[in-house]
């Protein structure tokens, strides 16, 4: 009898797919802000040079970075206090939360420094998020799948990140053909909402 058995069991495929889900979601927000910062630079960080207002935005994409180690240590220690569930779903919800606050946010000329500063903030809470999203799937996938295929599941959940951001410059793209409404990408935003609650359900 093989001691090695394919990962086909209906809960080991359900752990995979919900972990899954939540990474590519996390990707997906994460990495749609740089594909849409061309349209969104001007309208947060206006300036007589469009480089500038570009610079401006490509740092607000950066920000997310430095969040990311501090969303490891915060979210590894509620998955390893409470437990790996919890902390996903926790990761999940907060991920949604600043994604969707994005497509709602006024504009510099409606409520001045505060949209950059409120733009920023958002992006400070994604980072977090996803720092603690990638490695607490990984973890979560490994320990409740069979042993046998803990490899192959744990594989999964990288390729799951790729498959955020490819989605992500696919919606970017689309709202940004011509003849899109200029209000177009903030619908790319909100949509990351939807995949929220799928995998929360999962």
């Amino acid at each position: 009898m093989n001691k090695y058995q394919p990962i086909a069991q209906s809960s080991d495929r359900k752990i995979i797919l919900a972990s899954m889900t939540g990474n590519v979601l996390e990707y997906y927000d994460f990495t749609l802000f740089v594909f849409l910062t061309p349209l969104i630079s001007p309208l947060f960080f206006p300036a007589e040079n469009k480089v500038i207002s570009l610079i401006a935005g490509l740092g607000t994409y950066a920000v997310g970075f430095f969040m990311r180690p501090f969303g490891s240590l915060f979210f590894g220690y509620i998955g390893d206090t409470w437990g790996r569930k919890k902390a996903l779903t926790l990761s999940i919800f907060m991920m949604a939360i600043p994604t969707a606050l994005i497509g709602c946010l006024p504009t510099y000329e409606q409520i001045g420094m505060m949209a950059p500063l409120l733009l920023i903030t958002c992006r400070l809470c994604q980072g977090l998020c996803t720092g603690g999203e990638y490695n607490g799937a990984a973890i979560f996938t490994v320990e409740n799948i069979q042993k046998a295929g803990a490899g192959l599941g744990g594989s999964f959940i990288t390729s799951s990140s790729a498959m955020g951001s490819l989605s992500a410059s696919i919606v970017a793209s689309l709202v940004s053909l011509p003849g899109m409404p200029t209000w177009a990408w903030r619908c790319a935003f909100l949509a990351g909402v939807i995949v929220a609650g799928v995998g929360l359900y999962l």
